[in-house]
């Protein structure tokens, strides 16, 4: 051993390699050591690079969830990244949550939330709605005209209730 080692055996561990490497019968176990740790390192950066943060919002109904009790339980069911809250009688959930894709940080939560006995996900806020107003910019109309087509005054109809996000007026 000499004032060296400490240091390459630190660079040995964390998969840097420590100067020019010789493939000799000596130094190919530790040569392909060096790779497997190298390339597990990266393998685990990548990992935890490729789970992004989903922000969303889950509509719920069923027994107040701004109690202390219901807010305990939802941590304990694995929603300690939602926010509760509540506009005009309607119950949310706002999520900050990890996944490799939306669709199973949404799954994920739904699950998550519906543990609680008598608890019950509506729907997704926000999931693809769209405003009189945005119709009519969309299809080049007048909101004047989409109106009288939401309210069945020129339609046969067909137009679904209106939704809206609880935190917002449209």
């Amino acid at each position: 051993r000499d004032a060296t080692t400490p240091m390459r055996e630190r660079q040995f561990r964390e998969g840097v390699p420590a100067g020019p490497l010789r493939c000799g019968p000596r130094n190919h176990l530790k040569m392909s050591a060096r790779i497997v740790v190298h390339h597990y390192s990266l393998y685990s950066e990548l990992q935890v690079m490729s789970m992004s943060s989903y922000q969303f919002t889950l509509i719920v109904e069923g027994p107040d969830l701004q109690s202390d009790t219901a807010i305990d339980a939802l941590f304990d069911a694995g929603c300690d990244d939602a926010l509760v809250g509540r506009t005009d009688g309607i119950q949310y959930l706002d999520f900050d949550r990890d996944g490799p894709n939306p669709e199973t940080a949404i799954l994920s939560a739904i699950a998550d939330v519906e543990r609680l006995p008598g608890v019950e996900v509506i729907r997704l806020a926000g999931g693809g709605l769209v405003s009189m107003a945005d119709i009519a910019t969309h299809t080049g109309r007048s909101r004047e005209s989409i109106r009288l087509l939401v309210t069945n005054e020129r339609s046969p109809g067909g137009f679904p209730a209106p939704v809206t996000d609880p935190r917002t007026r449209y």
